[in-house]
């Protein structure tokens, strides 16, 4: 139920379905793709999970993301050291086969971010598709096919920002709310009409 399209992202689908890079694409300005759950944009990270769990009952502000981390910080920290102290030194848990038992393969997990995705399609012992979902790909998805926001660019918009106040500092606080890994994802806006 997970699908990704690029409408505003400078790919470009050939038949097939392989994506090629396409820098001049009209309309886009990010490399991030759209990722959507059932046909709906998604938040992840931490305070997705303290609303779920009922640990938060703030609201969707960002001032609740930064609220929601620190006390899934502390969470974590009393977690960690509980564990610590349950460790038993031993063999390595896992084994690795020689050779691997299926063809692709999905993985899914939760990180600090958000929900992470991998998936891989081999071939004998080569890599023949390899495809990574990231927790910012989730937060950060540009507009789809419809015009709809994700949910950084909906937190984004409405925003009023006072004339006393540099408009970077209100925004880059809301985007830096949802602890983006800039690698994972990059938009660029142009401010003038290209030639």
């Amino acid at each position: 139920m997970i699908r990704e399209e690029v409408t505003s992202t400078w790919l470009r689908e050939e038949p097939g379905g392989e994506l090629r890079p396409d820098p001049q694409k009209l309309g886009a300005y990010t490399w991030t793709k759209t990722v959507k759950y059932a046909g709906q944009f998604f938040e992840g990270g931490p305070l997705a999970r303290m609303l779920i769990t009922e640990r938060y009952k703030g609201g969707t502000s960002t001032m609740d993301r930064i609220v929601a981390r620190t006390l899934e910080t502390s969470l974590i920290a009393d977690l960690v050291e509980k564990w610590l102290y349950q460790l038993t030194p031993g063999p390595p848990p896992l084994n690795q086969n020689k050779t691997p038992v299926r063809t692709s393969v999905t993985s899914l997990t939760d990180a600090m971010r958000g929900a992470l995705m991998h998936q891989v399609r081999i071939s004998g012992e080569q890599i023949i598709e390899y495809n990574i979902i990231t927790p910012t790909g989730w937060n950060f998805a540009p507009k789809d096919q419809s015009g709809k926001h994700g949910p950084a660019e909906n937190a984004l918009l409405g925003t009023q920002i006072p004339s006393s106040v540099p408009a970077e500092t209100i925004l880059g606080r809301i985007i830096r709310s949802f602890d983006p890994c800039l690698p994972c994802a990059t938009h660029y806006i142009e401010t003038r009409q290209r030639d």
